[in-house]
């Protein structure tokens, strides 16, 4: 019997004086918790960019899929990853993710 999809909610807290975005991810189905810190690698004008590539859907695909690693590196660190990668090894679907932040800049490119 397959395992059932788990789901997997990454809360983003707002930047700290590091500029780093605590992370805490948790498994819905479990309760499992991991938690990280998210530090963005990413300059202001790329994220310019993306913003713009989103709001007309284009862009160049080895470019948006580059950036999409980068920013996938950049909140899966830490013991948010090890979770994440837990899960994937459960089963053959990756899991849900549900993403929670209060950043507006941030929320438009994740």
């Amino acid at each position: 019997m397959q395992a059932q999809r788990r789901t997997l909610e990454i809360y983003i807290d707002p930047a700290r004086s590091d500029s780093a975005y605590p992370v805490t991810a948790r498994v819905l189905e479990t309760s499992q918790i991991a938690r990280s810190a998210m530090q963005l690698a990413i300059a202001a004008d790329e994220l310019a960019t993306a913003q713009r590539w989103l709001a007309a859907g284009d862009g160049d695909v080895l470019v948006v899929q580059e950036f999409g690693a980068r920013l996938f590196d950049s909140l899966f660190t830490g013991t948010v990853r090890w979770l994440d990668h837990v899960l994937s090894a459960e089963s053959y679907q990756y899991p849900a993710l549900w993403l929670v932040n209060d950043d507006i800049g941030l929320a438009h490119i994740l």
